[in-house]
């Protein structure tokens, strides 16, 4: 996977300019993720995934159940925060996904040919530096309403198109870009902190998951966050537990644990810390 922002930002361009979205379809968060099964991926943020060519096959929670599905041109999916999905790889296709972290924009782009075993080899991806903006926001949180709402999902595709567009505006309006062997690092140690904040990880797992020294994963962090690792892991852990707050239907046990707080109680304690009032205060005040 390389990083490469001109090419993977023109990619979305061309999307914006030539495709035209008739079908959205939603997966749900009530589903579990099946157990011990190797390809699923756990969305920690709001994430869309869509081809440009040839067929993307995926299975994901659709309706309440699980489904196989067989996306062409025109269709879009929208795989809200805590829900999940397995791509599968046996047919050619191009595709982007965008997912919108509390902290950042991802967006991917991959080219795949049947019998490539290594399909993110030939992707390439960029970050934004800072969170969609407050319009992206604000659809964002509409689509995740109406994730559970069948009657609101028909209108949905009139909002993905403000959406890629203002997320092409946060793309292409950063004022500091860098292109240095450290920063395309430091993008994947984000990316991999992101992908596993809800589990019990610390800088030597993520050091080993990139084959990096874990001092070096240090080192990065001080330089494009200024702060340890243990203090990032927790603020990107309350951003999401600020997301999930929400979200009426989830308890703070749920929230804590998706989370990867073990214990409810010191999640209370840290976000009361961090923003001075309990969780429960917090979601009466939204």
């Amino acid at each position: 996977m390389r990083l490469d922002r001109s090419y993977t930002i023109s990619k979305l361009k061309n999307v914006i300019d030539k495709i035209e979205f008739k079908n959205v379809i939603f997966t749900n968060v009530a589903v579990s993720l099946p157990d011990k099964k190797s390809g699923y991926i756990k969305v920690g943020a709001p994430r869309l995934l869509f081809p440009l060519s040839g067929n993307k096959e995926l299975v994901a929670p659709i309706d309440n159940k699980v489904t196989t599905l067989e996306m062409q041109l025109g269709d879009i999916i929208f795989i809200p925060t805590n829900s999940w999905n397995k791509p599968l790889w046996t047919k050619s296709h191009t595709m982007i996904s965008l997912t919108y972290y509390p902290t950042h924009i991802r967006i991917l782009f991959i080219d795949y040919k049947v019998g490539n075993l290594r399909p993110l080899e030939t992707s390439a991806y960029c970050h934004s530096q800072r969170a969609a903006n407050q319009a992206g926001q604000s659809i964002i949180q509409a689509l995740e309403a109406m994730a559970g709402n069948y009657k609101l999902r028909l209108k949905a595709e009139q909002l993905i198109q403000p959406l890629l567009e203002l997320s092409l505006l946060d793309l292409q309006q950063d004022d500091i870009i860098e292109n240095s062997k450290a920063y395309s690092t430091w993008c994947e140690v984000l990316h991999c902190i992101m992908e596993n904040y809800h589990q019990p990880i610390s800088c030597k797992y993520i050091a080993q998951k990139l084959c990096i020294d874990a001092g070096y994963v240090s080192k990065l962090l001080k330089k494009f966050a200024a702060m340890g690792f243990s203090e990032y892991l927790t603020q990107i852990r309350i951003s999401h537990a600020k997301t999930m707050l929400k979200d009426s239907r989830m308890t703070l046990d749920e929230i804590a644990f998706s989370c990867g707080f073990n214990y409810t109680s010191y999640f209370i304690r840290v976000f009361q810390k961090i923003h001075g009032i309990s969780p429960s205060r917090f979601r009466q005040n939204d």
